[in-house]
């Protein structure tokens, strides 16, 4: 059975994001950040450019007029956006992804990854607050442990099951007392070796427990309630399925009700299917 320090010594087998991904998040945090700078990022990379270009002009996002190349992507659509769909290219090949620990089959990790992205998305506006796009990117790589576990540590997440079912325990209670350890910390494990930021590191790391973070933050629970609305919707769930506890301190934080929760549910189903396709269709 693996343990703790068996899973963290398989971080570096994990396949990194594109490092143009990770410099071209950095530098749009930059308020001085101008287009030339953005562009050449992105082109020393050419198959995350490529996937980008797929992605914005599709119709969801370029309209009837398409969009050749970074730099008109970055002045129509903005460069949060454009950074929105760099990082879900980036992402997309790792997605899809089988992970047989958690019973997911290809492409469900990606699915989940971007309903989970839209839906923070929709409660942000919900809760009217800006936590910034580091919360799309964590609601984005927030399951990302779950691939350090079951795809390459192996670990006996078949065990962790049956613990608990058994003992009525929440999933990534029976993780740490099983294996040591539960996908959340080794996805934000995962992230901080890749050097991503602290927030979107902590983000992952609770987004199963916010109430737990320090300091507790809006954007920690906005990435744990979207979860929790993709799970209730049957969006990429696994053996796990909603054997987690939600926290009815974030609720209570960010002030949405149940009508809120509901018309964002609806607004990521309407959104999911098209956008899904397009990230599964990336090289």
């Amino acid at each position: 059975m693996k343990s703790r320090e068996a899973v963290l010594a398989m971080l570096p087998t994990v396949p990194a994001l594109p490092s143009a991904g990770i410099q071209f998040m950095e530098a749009t945090r930059n308020p001085e950040a101008k287009v030339d700078d953005l562009v050449r990022i992105l082109e020393y990379d050419p198959s995350l450019t490529s996937n980008l270009l797929r992605l914005v002009n599709s119709p969801l996002f370029a309209g009837n007029r398409p969009i050749h190349s970074v730099r008109e992507a970055l002045i129509r659509l903005g460069f949060s956006k454009v950074l929105q769909l760099a990082l879900t290219a980036a992402f997309a090949p790792l997605g899809r992804r089988p992970v047989a620990g958690y019973d997911l089959p290809p492409g469900a990790i990606l699915r989940n990854a971007i309903a989970s992205a839209l839906a923070v998305r929709e409660l942000a506006k919900a809760a009217e607050v800006d936590e910034g796009d580091y919360i799309f990117t964590a609601a984005l790589l927030h399951d990302i442990g779950k691939i350090v576990m079951g795809a390459f540590a192996a670990a006996d997440v078949g065990a962790v099951a049956a613990a608990a079912a058994e003992r009525n325990l929440p999933f990534d209670e029976a993780e740490r007392e099983v294996l040591g350890i539960d996908h959340a910390e080794a996805g934000a494990e995962l992230l901080k070796a890749w050097g991503l930021p602290g927030p979107i590191v902590a983000a992952v790391r609770w987004h199963h427990d916010p109430d737990r973070a320090d300091p507790v933050c809006v954007g920690n629970d906005l990435v744990h309630l979207a979860d929790q609305l993709t799970a209730l919707v049957g969006i990429g769930a696994g053996v796990d399925g909603l054997q987690y506890r939600p926290s009815g301190g974030a609720l209570s934080r960010l002030n949405i009700g149940p009508e809120a929760v509901e018309a964002a549910a609806c607004n990521v189903l309407f959104q999911l299917e098209d956008f899904t396709m397009l990230a599964s269709g990336l090289e």
